[in-house]
């Protein structure tokens, strides 16, 4: 049941039907990725971590970087943010 929720949430920014929706959407997702990360770390472990925002803004100012000077592929941003 899990698994099937986690497809769903994946594949509905690509079937909202405005650009905009999409990007809410997207950024949903996004933060809640990085909510997960700081729940285990300081809600379970009990480690205070402010790591998390800026592996975040390194990683986003990456891809951003690689889209918009080097104009390669949004694929090929997040590789890079990954690597970054």
């Amino acid at each position: 049941m899990a698994g099937a929720a986690i497809v769903a949430l994946t594949l509905s920014p690509l079937l909202l039907g405005s650009d905009y929706l999409r990007f809410v959407a997207v950024l949903i997702l996004i933060n809640a990725i990085a909510a997960t990360g700081v729940n285990l770390s300081m809600g379970y472990c009990g480690l205070v971590s402010v790591g998390h925002a800026g592996f975040l803004a390194i990683g986003a100012y990456s891809a951003a970087f690689v889209v918009a000077h080097v104009c390669a592929d949004v694929t090929v941003a997040i590789l890079a943010g990954a690597i970054a």
